[in-house]
């Protein structure tokens, strides 16, 4: 028997030895921000260990699921894959019984994880209708889908009155009902982003669905933490706000943070920014999305655009106040004065190094807060 043969039989022992449900997450966008979320939904009524893992990885997945600790009764699994096939090729070896599909465009691929033997529980978001239709094709044996979401009677879960706001002192906050058997709780997270009520519902509804008590879930998600870059707001030397998305960027991902900055409600109606760098590998429909992102960034009182994707758009827009080639030339030339008081969102593909321009933004070292 081969090295991986017999780490992969291990893992499957330790996954028997200790009776533990295997959820498995799935999806191109949003899966480690999933994992946060479930995992804090479930830590106070479970024993969860949570990992990632890949085709990539997969001797040292092994391990780590071999190494479960002791009275774990949830191992948590975030897929992280490339090609074709290797979902459901994950889904079997690791014997996943509890399958979740982000919100996102990875529909045949994310329907793989359907193809675990041991699959009892399915979840996904109903609003995302092309995701819907590739779920509708997978047999339901038993009620073993089970759909939340904002616009439809069946869901299992249904969001409504989502609302996010910033306090004078830099505090987000994001609020959501959830509807569940014919009871509705409220969820505060300090967190900001429409996108996570869809977060918080599914961790509710795979919590829930597990054996959770539904308030106990409600009040662990305020201690939900975002990852650096992905929506931590931070104090400016204006003494403004700065919303940090600088881990990446894509036409979806940058249109809801738009939305969200948007939409934000903040204290005396502060003036809103966005410094956008561009996003990357979008092929021959490159022009046609930073097109669209300029359009849409146009409702926002300043706009600052980062990088060569950029150079094609053309606009006549008040709110453009810049374009600059890379992440060094915009620090070389700004003046993080101009934002003053101000809510401003930073985001960008991780090829332009946004991250660093945190750094020019935020008050001197002694006095940043980062919430």
């Amino acid at each position: 028997m081969s090295e991986l043969n017999e780490l992969l039989a291990l893992a499957g022992e330790r996954i028997s030895e200790l009776s533990a449900t295997v959820v498995g997450i799935t999806g191109s966008v949003g899966k480690s921000a999933v994992r946060q979320f479930i995992f804090e939904a479930m830590s106070g009524s479970f024993r969860v260990h949570s990992l990632a893992v890949g085709m990539d990885s997969l001797n040292e997945s092994c391990r780590a699921i071999a190494d479960t600790p002791d009275g774990a009764n949830v191992i948590l699994l975030e897929f992280r894959t490339r090609q074709k096939g290797e979902i459901g090729e994950l889904a079997r070896m690791f014997h996943v019984s509890c399958g979740v599909i982000t919100d996102d465009g990875m529909l045949a691929g994310g329907a793989e994880i359907a193809e675990s033997p041991a699959l009892a529980r399915l979840f996904f978001n109903k609003d995302h209708e092309a995701l819907a239709r590739a779920v509708a094709a997978i047999e339901d044996d038993g009620g073993r889908i089970k759909k939340f979401g904002a616009g439809f009677a069946d869901a299992d879960v249904k969001i409504s009155d989502v609302r996010q706001s910033v306090s004078k002192s830099g505090a987000p906050e994001l609020s959501v009902l959830l509807a569940h058997k014919g009871e509705k709780y409220g969820c505060c997270a300090k967190i900001l982003g429409r996108q996570n009520a869809r977060n918080i519902a599914l961790a509710f509804s795979v919590a829930v669905e597990l054996g959770a008590n539904p308030g106990d879930i409600c009040s662990r998600m305020a201690s939900v933490q975002l990852p650096n870059g992905s929506g931590r707001i931070h104090r400016t030397a204006g003494g403004g706000f700065l919303i940090d998305e600088s881990c990446g960027a894509s036409p979806d991902s940058v249109s809801y943070s738009l939305k969200n900055i948007i939409e934000l409600e903040t204290p005396n109606e502060l003036p809103k920014f966005a410094i956008l760098g561009g996003m990357r590998e979008l092929g021959l429909n490159s022009l046609y999305w930073h097109e669209v992102i300029m359009s849409r960034a146009s409702l926002l009182d300043g706009v600052y655009l980062i990088g060569s994707e950029w150079d094609g758009v053309v606009t006549e827009q008040s709110s453009l106040r810049g374009r600059w080639r890379d992440a060094d030339e915009f620090m070389g030339d700004f003046d993080p004065r101009s934002l003053g008081g101000s809510v401003t969102l930073l985001k960008g593909s991780k090829h332009y190094g946004m991250g660093r321009i945190l750094n020019l933004l935020y008050e001197p070292l002694e006095a940043r807060e980062c919430l």
